[in-house]
């Protein structure tokens, strides 16, 4: 079977979504040759990864409409042990999770975890790759259609530029 320019252009988006995470990351991907525990890349139903290393064959899974580099990333961070920014023991001091507005079947991507299984000792940031948008896995409103919003920021306040 030929393989399409698709495939060679998602390839492209991870391999250059890879190199910008080198910059700022203090690990370095290379292809594999034999070693016994690796991530592979798979085109499954979805984005996802394990959290962590889990041994062996490790697989990040990127189906076609996955292919962008902030997902990349946010994959890639999972694969190597981040939890999901907004679920941080102390969320709930920053924002608020609409549950009734999950799609059926995606609490789970809103549990808060517990300190013992994530302390990043960092401000909490709402503008984290690990940090859903407001309106992922919302249910879409009968009425209107769209999506509803997931998570409330409790935070608003005035930014202002450096004078």
């Amino acid at each position: 079977m030929p393989t399409s320019n698709a495939y060679f252009y998602r390839k492209r988006i991870i391999r250059e979504s890879f190199v910008t995470l080198e910059k700022v990351a203090c690990f370095r991907f290379t292809e594999r040759t034999n070693e016994p525990d690796f991530l592979a890349i798979v085109p499954l139903d979805g984005c996802y990864s394990y959290v962590g290393k889990v041994g062996g064959r490790q697989v990040l899974s990127l189906a076609p409409d996955c292919v962008a580099d902030y997902i990349v990333w946010h994959e890639v961070m999972h694969a190597i042990g981040f939890e999901h920014e907004h679920q941080r023991p102390d969320r709930d001091d920053f924002i608020r999770v609409e549950y009734s507005n999950v799609e059926v079947g995606q609490l789970a991507n809103f549990e808060k975890l517990s300190s013992h299984e994530v302390d990043y000792k960092e401000q909490y940031d709402y503008k984290s790759i690990m940090h859903y948008d407001s309106l992922a896995f919302g249910r879409k409103d009968r009425r209107s259609k769209r999506r509803l919003a997931t998570m409330v920021p409790l935070r608003v306040g005035l930014c202002f530029p450096p004078l």
